[in-house]
């Protein structure tokens, strides 16, 4: 059985860390002196705003490592035991190494279990609802409050259009709208 190792999980982080730090930049906005960012709402510390800025590249490194997982080095047929590709998460989400799970568990300091539903959700957001990854981004939504309305569209079952549909509808009302009247 051939064994990876998980690709550069730290190189991946540092080169996500500057990119959003380019991001922030960017998205600042000029009022009188003062430059101004939509996570400035956020108390006035930094530490909420460090942390969305972790939870982002969470999820950043997450799809960067289910991308580099969506190809098996082996050839031929599959044999018992050997690693094969699994849904990442709900309908129109990647297919992904079956041992990535695992793999990435311990780096996170959680079960398999909880790295697999990690790996599910940050799939659905990514690839399932774009418009809330990018309100998430943007810092107009947290990440847990992401989580939440991909579980919802996860449990409901729903098609890959019909996500987008909700993505779609949603998106006008993130950031304005309080997340209980978003998730019910």
């Amino acid at each position: 059985r051939h064994h990876r190792v998980l690709p550069g999980v730290e190189q991946v982080a540092a080169h996500d860390h500057q990119q959003q730090q380019d991001e922030h930049q960017r998205r600042q906005v000029d009022v009188g002196d003062r430059r101004h960012h939509p996570l400035d709402g956020l108390q006035e510390g930094t530490g909420q705003r460090a942390e969305h800025a972790a939870q982002v590249r969470q999820v950043r490194v997450i799809d960067r490592l289910c991308q580099a997982y969506s190809v098996l080095d082996a050839v031929g047929p599959v044999l018992p035991g050997q690693e094969r590709l699994v849904p990442a998460g709900a309908d129109g989400t990647p297919l992904v190494a079956e041992h990535l799970a695992p793999e990435l568990a311990p780096r996170l300091r959680v079960s398999i279990p909880s790295a697999g539903s990690l790996i599910a959700e940050t799939m659905d957001i990514v690839y399932r609802h774009p418009r809330l990854w990018q309100a998430v981004q943007d810092g107009r939504l947290r990440v847990w409050q992401a989580r939440q309305i991909v579980r919802a569209t996860s449990l409901a079952g729903l098609c890959l259009d019909a996500a987008l549909w909700v993505d779609t509808h949603l998106e006008p009302a993130l950031g304005r709208l309080g997340h209980g009247r978003l998730t019910h």
